[in-house]
């Protein structure tokens, strides 16, 4: 308020004391899943119910008493415990009052590896999986990275195409190069922001430390790949923690935090469509269609924040009216998969296509032998827009749509040397949504 609004209340009886503003409050929880709009959800009754969230450690998740949707521990003696992997979970479902988690319904697992070798680590994924998990979060990774695919990351290419289970990955706190295992073709990998302790996104800004780059010589893309796929929130965050206190009192950053709060989102994206749950391309098209907070670069696609900042609404408009395409696909008979939508003119339009690798069961080769291509077309039949890289995964594209009318997003096979099944998810985000929302930069 201005000086002359403030005078104004002061006169008013039911006020007792005006208290000046603290300009050193610091980011919590509550700031980043407002960032995230996901109160929007909440608002409609969506807070991850029905969906399965595991957080993979080589650490157990404490039972703190905000955690009270901790369902199981994979090995729930084991001494190694820390406040990290206890941190991550409290991103995805911590009921704290103002340090909340951004799908506090979902059920929690702690998938604890009681180490960081490849064994324990694959031990405690197919854990997870055999627990009837959807979401497998990550927030670990080498400490000296390559920027290029390991076989952890081929294991988790995988246990996709395997389990159809959705992971997310954090892209790793280098600042430059890309964390080996997140440069995984079927994974979701997340990069960090930092929201400046508001939730309003325009001076949102990409964290210093946030992993964005291949590694130069990463056969066979050879740096052409671009990561991560989105970012979220990941600086200035307090969260549940090894207790007392049962919640940080100091601040805690890195994209171990941005990975969980997209882990959340998917979560409720399951709570609003449940057969979201084994689909997890179409949640990865969903999740980068709607990721309409542009932090940095070009709104469609950029180095370092990816498709852009994740957007909880805009995703709950996206699987409420069910603008998703979830396909297994022959590559040697599929030539194509169209999804058209009515739009406004001077509407935003975003559409997006993922498809999967094909990881060998001993993780040793992950090859992408179909290549997939998109393309825009308006009401009268022109293509306005083309997404046509080389060695991603995926494929995106972003307009205004200069006319109304029917627009059709159609993702076709420009070549394939496959022969056998792959999946394939389209989403298509259109009229982004102010009304719980804020300005876009």
């Amino acid at each position: 308020l201005g000086r002359a609004q403030i005078e104004e209340v002061e006169q008013d009886p039911d006020v007792g004391r005006i208290y000046a503003d603290d300009i050193e409050n610091v980011d919590m929880n509550d700031s980043a899943v407002l960032t995230h709009r996901a109160s929007a959800l909440w608002a409609r009754g969506h807070t991850g119910n029905g969906a399965k969230v595991a957080i993979l450690e080589d650490s157990r998740v404490y039972a703190n008493f905000w955690l009270y949707n901790l369902v199981s521990t994979r090995l729930p003696g084991d001494p190694n415990m820390d406040n990290h992997a206890t941190q991550c979970m409290g991103c995805v479902g911590s009921s704290h009052a103002r340090r909340h988690g951004i799908a506090r319904g979902a059920s929690l697992y702690s998938a604890n590896a009681t180490s960081y070798s490849t064994a324990n680590l694959q031990a405690a994924a197919n854990w997870a999986v055999g627990e009837g998990v959807h979401i497998i979060n990550n927030s670990w990774g080498p400490n000296n990275p390559t920027g290029c695919l390991s076989s952890l990351g081929m294991f988790f290419d995988y246990r996709v195409v395997t389990d159809a289970v959705l992971v997310t990955h954090s892209a790793g706190n280098s600042g430059d190069l890309m964390g080996d295992h997140a440069m995984a073709f079927n994974i979701l990998a997340v990069g960090a922001i930092d929201d400046h302790n508001n939730p309003g996104w325009p001076d949102d800004s990409i964290a210093s430390y946030s992993a964005w780059r291949e590694g130069p010589s990463c056969s066979p893309s050879n740096g052409d790949r671009e990561e991560p796929d989105v970012v979220a929130v990941g600086s200035k965050i307090r969260s549940t923690r090894i207790h007392p206190p049962s919640i940080d009192s100091s601040n805690v950053q890195g994209t171990s935090y941005s990975a969980p709060f997209v882990a959340g989102e998917a979560a409720l994206l399951i709570d609003i469509e449940p057969n979201l749950a084994w689909k997890p391309e179409a949640m990865r098209a969903i999740i980068m269609a709607s990721a309409v907070n542009n932090v940095q670069g070009s709104a469609r696609l950029s180095e370092y924040d990816g498709a852009g900042g994740i957007d909880a609404y805009s995703a709950y408009l996206e699987a409420l009216n069910g603008k998703f395409v979830q396909q297994t696909i022959d590559p040697t008979t599929w030539t194509k998969t169209e999804y058209s939508e009515y739009v406004a003119a001077g509407d935003p339009i975003a559409c997006v296509v993922v498809w999967t690798s094909h990881p060998n069961a001993s993780y040793t080769s992950d090859p992408l032998l179909t290549d997939i291509d998109l393309k825009l077309i308006n009401p009268s039949g022109t293509v306005v827009k083309t997404s046509a890289s080389a060695y991603n995964s995926y494929e995106i594209v972003r307009t205004t749509a200069g006319q109304s009318g029917t627009w059709t997003c159609r993702a076709y096979k420009y070549i394939s040397t496959g022969s056998t099944w792959e999946y394939l998810g389209m989403a298509f985000d259109d009229a982004f949504q102010s009304t719980y929302g804020y300005p876009s930069n």
